[in-house]
């Protein structure tokens, strides 16, 4: 695989010292928390290059992409909110 493809992980939630990461295909990942860059949360958006087999090459490397972070948030109350006015009728 060519090491400059990069994943895009979402962090759905951390279970003690583990950060369970999710891949937009479904992909997910149980990481140590010590491995992530400071400041990664539930929610945050974490992209990391590949390596030779395919997978993560080094969760140590991963970044924090706060602007994705804010885009896949606002799309998110986007849908929320076409949800409500359906609800809401004519």
């Amino acid at each position: 695989m060519n090491a400059r493809v990069v994943f895009v992980f979402a962090v759905d939630r951390i279970e003690g010292d583990t950060a369970v990461l999710v891949r937009d295909d479904g992909v997910t990942r149980k990481v140590p928390t010590a491995l992530l860059p400071r400041g990664t949360r539930e929610g945050s958006v974490l992209r990391v290059r590949a390596g030779t087999a395919g997978g993560p090459a080094w969760w140590g490397k991963a970044a924090l992409d706060q602007g994705e972070r804010q885009r896949r948030l606002a799309e998110g109350l986007r849908r929320l909110d076409r949800v409500e006015q359906r609800n809401r009728g004519p």
